[in-house]
């Protein structure tokens, strides 16, 4: 009984043997390795101790390939008559500051004008048989279109195909005038141009004075269609031969220039429009000539207009 009791015993402690082997493999298994676990803690703190690298930026994209040819530029629109006549009246009244006048203002019987200084003027010009002074003006309320009209009447006078062609020296000045080209509105010019009725229409040449009328100026007249630029040399031209002692002209043959001492506001007889001075007018403006000292020295006798005429 007691060996029986002793080989229990025996058996006992090598169960309970093997069961505590068995439970220590167990947890040996599922412990991590220490040796293991050291050197994952040393990588762990040695990438910890490494700087941070950031990321590279994503490449850009390569700027598209802009092709080399030239941009389609529009043709220039040119301006219609309407735009150049706009832009005329723009560049003179940007010109207003550049059109110097004598400060104080010319007066006419009751009417006032302003007096151009007009560039190359020589206060006394030498009297000489060929010399003619004429001074420029414009009413006043006019003074926007001083410039561009002392520019035109100056062109007009010096051009070598004009009433200078046979010698005559046109000089500018603002004193000691042998005539003068104004420009004035209709109802002025009517009073300048009595005993004349020019009906507030039509220019004159009275008194050393080419009196220009401000409607035709502008406007041109029907006979000229719309070449107001050439009508506008024409008138210079036309008064100013009045004032030399040429008196109106005929067309002399259908389908040719018109003299430009025909009325050609009026009509053109069958000839053509016409600004400069023909061949024969020349002929006759040199024989007027031979008689210019008296004919100057008649004129000044007279620069007001007479009264008009009681009804």
């Amino acid at each position: 009984m007691t060996r029986t009791l002793s080989v229990l015993l025996v058996l006992l402690s090598m169960a309970a043997c093997s069961v505590a082997s068995d439970v220590d493999k167990r947890a040996e298994h599922q412990r991590p390795d220490a040796a293991a676990t050291a050197h994952e803690d040393e990588q762990s703190k040695a990438q910890s101790k490494q700087p941070e690298v950031a990321e590279p930026a994503p490449e850009a994209a390569e700027p598209a390939q802009v092709a080399a040819q030239p941009a389609e530029v529009a043709p220039e629109a040119q301006p219609s008559g309407a735009d150049k006549a706009l832009n005329e009246e723009v560049a003179a009244i940007m010109k207003v500051a550049q059109a110097p006048m004598v400060e104080a203002p010319v007066t006419i019987g009751p009417m006032s004008f302003r007096l151009l200084k007009v560039p190359g003027e020589q206060p006394e010009p030498a009297l000489t048989p060929g010399t003619i002074r004429y001074r420029i003006m414009v009413e006043q309320g006019l003074e926007s279109d001083a410039a561009r009209f002392g520019e035109r009447v100056r062109d007009v006078l010096g051009r070598k195909d004009g009433w200078g062609a046979i010698g005559i020296d046109f000089v500018p000045v603002t004193k000691n005038h042998d005539i003068t080209v104004l420009l004035a509105n209709p109802k002025t010019v009517d009073r300048l141009c009595r005993p004349l009725n020019t009906a507030g229409t039509l220019s004159c040449a009275m008194y050393r004075r080419a009196n220009l009328n401000y409607l035709r100026w502008t406007t041109g007249a029907k006979t000229w269609g719309d070449d107001v630029d050439g009508y506008r040399d024409y008138l210079i031209n036309h008064e100013v031969g009045h004032l030399l002692g040429l008196l109106h002209q005929r067309c002399p043959k259908p389908g040719e220039p018109a003299p430009v001492m025909l009325p050609q506001t009026k009509y053109l007889q069958r000839c053509l429009p016409n600004g400069t001075p023909t061949a024969d007018e020349m002929k006759r403006l040199k024989r007027s000539l031979r008689n210019w000292d008296k004919r100057r020295m008649k004129l000044r006798k007279r620069e007001i207009p007479p009264p008009p005429k009681k009804r």
